[in-house]
């Protein structure tokens, strides 16, 4: 018996859930980083029309977006909901083209959400305010709070430690001057250990794309790694890092073409109180 209760949680089977829970604050912070090194192929005529306009053949593109949100919850109403207020406290993106710099910050940056998260722990948006109250708009927030909150989508079934599992994350790339390219992440979550009330797990990271639209053909590929911890108290997440380097080749037409090589780097920490 004492053996087994020094080995905790090492040998138990948990159950891991995303969950938000009653009186509780939620502290995020959110930054997300790419560099792409960037080669346009172009046919002559081309080539020598983007020189005229002083843009090369070759592109040195960073983008950091970071995000500050915090969320906090009340007790349970009569109707087993839990009512929420989110505040976006700040919003940015900084660009950066062949070393000139642009940061923009999010219009939704000092904007608040009343809601309450229901019996199925899905948000549901009663009002906002600040000066975004259209419905895409509120479509748009609501979207980005599930995905928040479902981030990872754990197995409903008792994990142990060794045991895998695979979820896949929507994703997006930011193109300078396009709009960004949606894609999927495959990701694989190895439950390495537990100690105490924390779990960890290694994750290894696959994405491919093939898409065509009236703008460009693109193709792209890339694997990664990474690291996640939950808190097992709390059925939370609280910190995720991920480093996945990814190639991308877009085909405007016969005449121009461009290849990527991209790292796009992942972070958040919530904290609990």
């Amino acid at each position: 018996m004492i053996l087994a209760s020094f080995k905790g949680y090492a040998q138990e089977s948990v159950t891991f859930k995303a969950e938000v829970k009653p009186n509780k604050k939620y502290s995020v912070v959110f930054k997300s980083t790419s560099k792409s090194e960037v080669e346009i192929l172009a046919d002559e005529e081309t080539r020598a029309k983007m020189e005229a306009s002083g843009t090369g053949a070759a592109l040195t593109i960073e983008t950091l977006s970071s995000m500050q949100t915090e969320l906090v919850t009340a007790a349970r109403d009569q109707n087993g909901e839990i009512p929420a207020q989110v505040d976006f406290r700040d919003l940015t993106t900084a660009t950066t083209l062949n070393g000139a710099t642009t940061t923009t910050k999010n219009p939704i940056s000092g904007s608040k959400i009343l809601g309450r998260y229901g019996t199925d722990n899905k948000f549901k948006m009663d009002s906002l305010t600040g000066n975004l109250n259209d419905l895409p708009m509120r479509e748009a927030l609501t979207s980005m709070l599930d995905k928040m909150q479902a981030a990872v989508l754990f197995p409903e079934k008792p994990m142990k430690v060794g045991e895998r599992f695979r979820s896949e994350t929507p994703m997006s790339i930011p193109i300078s001057g396009m709009n960004p390219v949606a894609m999927n992440i495959e990701t694989e979550y190895l439950l390495t250990a537990i100690r105490g009330e924390t779990a960890y797990f290694d994750l290894v990271q696959s994405m491919t794309l093939s898409m065509s639209n009236e703008q460009v053909d693109v193709s792209a590929s890339g694997s990664g790694t990474g690291k996640l911890e939950y808190d097992i108290a709390e059925n939370h997440a609280t910190k995720f890092l991920s480093d996945l380097p990814m190639e991308m080749t877009l085909k405007f037409n016969e005449n121009l073409s461009m290849k990527m090589k991209t790292t796009m780097i992942t972070e958040q920490w919530v904290q609990i109180e």
